[in-house]
């Protein structure tokens, strides 16, 4: 047994090494393409502009010891939606190949989000935010321009999805989750919901302020440690005419236990016990639990164990 621990270390080991030296290489991009939500990109974003490109360069970006390349975009402003009124702007951004940079054509007017970097004060925008030519802003620069006009009020949203272990290439490895019930909580306000067919839900009209998202976790799901019957919760902060998302992922809440006895019968206390994903099931291949028996020789582990098959020792 001791033999088998010491090979799944180095080999865990290992694989965190490799993991380390190519994140930091490749410099990749893993952020969803597009950003998020109209409502929440415009008022977490320090500027927003309407502006037609006039010329870009390259430009090295210093944080400390660390040097790298970005390019700086020139803009002349049409429309600007937030932030200061200018006339001109420059606009920091990656190479592309997988650093996030936007690919800004000269020419083009695009509808763009930038934040400011507290360290060099340069704007900066990339492909994980609602950055788009104004060819596909149509919505984006609807939403912003009744802002003045729109309700009282913030909003708070999101999904209900579940984990799918039955997909198969090319399918999705989640399902939404209909008819869950939910309650939002603030100071003073008590909302019961419930998500649509789709597992979604939307609350509208809500003050600024604190508020907390309760999910009553179906029969035999679990999430963030609440199970079936149990509430899961999840805190959203919103500012007035902002959206918050809240999403909740649930698994199904199987587990394995057991009682180790030896030849005579008598209950084994204390014994380490393992499971691992077995050889020929790929799906689980990278799954290790450990728990020990106590005094009765009963055992279980805590965690979730995904449907697939399993091999127990100790």
């Amino acid at each position: 047994m001791s033999g088998y621990s010491r090979s799944v270390v180095s080999v865990l080991f290992c694989v965190l090494l490799v993991t380390t030296v190519l994140t930091y290489d490749a410099e990749s991009c893993e952020c969803p393409e597009g950003g998020v939500s109209m409502c929440q990109e415009y008022w977490r974003t320090d500027v927003v502009f309407l502006g037609t490109v006039v010329g870009s360069a390259k430009i090295v970006i210093n944080e400390g010891d660390y040097k790298y390349d970005q390019r700086l975009v020139r803009f002349e402003v049409v429309t600007t939606f937030r932030g200061e009124q200018k006339a001109k702007s420059e606009i920091v951004t990656g190479l592309g190949g997988g650093d996030c940079g936007y690919r800004f054509n000269d020419g083009e007017t695009y509808l763009v989000y930038a934040r400011r970097n507290e360290h060099d004060q340069r704007l900066y925008t990339s492909t994980c935010t609602r950055t788009r030519p104004l060819s596909r802003a149509a919505e984006d620069i609807e939403y912003i321009r009744n802002l003045p006009y729109t309700d009282s009020g913030a909003v708070i949203f999101g999904k209900i999805n579940k984990h799918n272990y039955k997909a198969k290439e090319g399918e999705a490895f989640s399902l939404p989750v209909s008819f869950a019930d939910l309650i939002i909580e603030g100071e003073s306000l008590r909302i019961e919901a419930r998500t649509d067919d789709q597992g979604g839900y939307r609350i509208t009209g809500l003050a600024p302020g604190a508020y907390t998202v309760k999910l009553k976790v179906p029969n035999g799901m679990t999430s963030n440690g609440a199970h079936g019957g149990a509430m899961a919760e999840a805190r959203a902060d919103v500012v007035e005419h902002s959206c918050q998302p809240v999403d909740f992922y649930l698994f199904p809440d199987t587990r394995v236990s057991g009682r180790v006895v030896d030849a005579v019968g008598q209950p084994v206390a204390n014994l380490h016990v393992d499971m691992r994903g077995a050889p020929s099931d790929i799906r689980n291949i990278n799954t290790f639990l450990h728990t020990r028996t106590n005094a009765e020789g009963h055992f279980e582990f805590d965690e979730p164990t995904p449907p697939g098959d399993y091999l127990l020792a100790g």
